[in-house]
């Protein structure tokens, strides 16, 4: 099968319809469906183009997971979510646009989508592994609307920096997990984060929470009015630092802080 027209009299595409096509090559989602199920185009391999008109609200569940060959999408501003492994290593994926109508992004969304380059995100939450393994991905612009990064959101990514708008109440442990990182900024309205010469603290600069692994500092003093270093702050591999001087002021060390430290 590898050519579907689908009338405008559809409404719903269920479930696992075109689930394993190997063949199809590419697929129109008319203005007249409102619903498309989880898996609908799950492990497509040929797929290479998908369009999709105003109508349905949401990319559910693994939708297009494993369309390895999907290269061009093209979103609605009538979606308002993407759902869980939604685009699950869609390795060619390169350049798309994400509608600004999208609230949320939900886990593993874009999971191994290695080809993506550049993003801007209007979503409100990010989940967990949301672009983890999106290894190209150099460049991302994130709303003031943003509230929640999730855990390893950005892991392994080709991120070199991150910007953290003034509405982000929670980053997720180990959120920027990439040894690519060199800085990370905070807006200075943002009530519950700070950036201190691009490491990132609490508000009250009492907790390191992420120090980036790339930076050129081959040495760092932690500041006197951290009592707490947080989980996996300093996990990873560190390119240059190789000492870290600790206050007595600190109380807690949190899980795997200096995990995989070859620094």
């Amino acid at each position: 099968l590898e050519n579907v027209n689908v009338s405008d009299g559809i409404k719903t595409i269920g479930d696992g319809a075109f689930f394993g096509c190997y063949s199809l090559k590419s697929f129109k989602i008319t203005e007249s469906v409102n619903s498309v199920g989880e898996y609908a185009f799950g492990r497509c391999s040929e797929l290479k183009s998908v369009t999709v008109e105003n109508g349905i609200k949401s990319v559910s569940n693994q939708m297009f997971a494993d369309c390895t060959s999907l290269n061009e999408i093209v979103l609605p501003n009538s979606i308002e979510s993407i759902g869980r492994r939604a685009f699950l290593n869609c390795s060619a994926l390169e350049s798309f646009e994400l509608p600004d109508s999208i609230e949320t992004i939900a886990d593993y969304a874009f999971y191994g989508c290695s080809g993506i380059n550049n993003l801007s995100i209007s979503a409100k939450t990010i989940g967990d592994y949301a672009f983890s393994f999106c290894s190209e991905l150099e460049s991302v612009n994130f709303s003031d609307k943003l509230e929640i990064i999730g855990d390893e959101s950005f892991n392994s990514t080709g991120l070199s920096e991150v910007s953290v708008p003034s509405a982000v109440s929670h980053i997720g442990e180990r959120a920027f997990a990439t040894n690519k990182i060199e800085k990370i900024t905070v807006d200075e309205n943002n009530q519950y984060y700070t950036s201190i010469d691009g490491v990132l603290f609490n508000k009250s600069e009492t907790e390191i929470i992420d120090y980036p692994n790339y930076t050129q500092a081959e040495s760092y003093a932690v500041p006197q009015s951290v009592t707490s270093i947080g989980e996996y702050a300093f996990g990873g591999d560190m390119q240059s630092l190789k000492n870290v001087t600790i206050p007595d002021t600190v109380t807690e060390i949190g899980n795997g802080a200096f995990m995989d430290f070859y620094g």
